[in-house]
């Protein structure tokens, strides 16, 4: 008798650490819900708000957009001097256009990749408009990802035109033409309307 209530308790005891245990992890669960959302678009139907280099996406490739809201960047350099964003949580908005290519079937390094993208400035409804080293004041950065030496990595672009307005929705618009001294680049121009 006296060993049926040891592991009786013993049992109850692993009961409780379990209730403990997943009590915890629902908990854990909740707190990390965010505030962020993200609008997506791809630009390969009819009815595409993001238009590339004059036309449609590159037919090689995919292009989609993104408006990350309730995150913002700044831009890091590490050991090497090599340049990444820092994602933070916050009020701000990051635009991020994306185009991608797959490599040839049974290659393991043959995707490439190219990512645009900078922080939307607080207050654009009248329209900003930054050139050259003032797409700076955004943080505009190019990601190129690939197997190209020297071509791969993370840049700031100082080279081009961006004019941010609001549409009558009250959507994010734009026009982004740049240039990468150095660097052979597929996307130069993309307009979202």
């Amino acid at each position: 008798m006296y060993s049926i209530l040891k592991l009786n308790l013993r049992m109850n005891k692993i009961y409780a650490m379990i209730k403990y245990v997943f009590l915890f992890a629902i908990v854990g669960l909740i707190s990390c819900d965010s505030t962020q959302k993200t609008v997506s678009e791809t630009n390969n139907g009819p009815d595409a708000k993001v238009s590339v280099n004059e036309g449609k996406c590159p037919e090689q490739g995919t292009c989609s957009f993104e408006l990350k809201e309730g995150t913002s960047y700044t831009i890091e350099v590490d050991g090497t001097g090599a340049q990444y964003p820092q994602y933070k949580e916050g009020d701000g908005s990051v635009a991020q256009f994306r185009y991608e290519e797959k490599g040839p079937e049974g290659t393991a390094d043959g995707d490439y990749a190219e990512v645009i993208q900078f922080n939307v400035p607080e207050s654009y409804a009248k329209g900003k408009s930054y050139v050259d080293e003032a797409l700076q004041d955004v943080n505009l950065m190019y990601h190129k990802a690939c197997f190209c030496k020297g071509q791969a990595g993370y840049y700031k672009v100082t080279k081009g035109s961006l004019k941010i307005f609001k549409n009558k929705d009250g959507d994010l618009n734009f026009d982004l033409q740049f240039s990468m001294d150095g660097l052979n680049q597929t996307i130069h121009r993309i307009v979202r309307q």
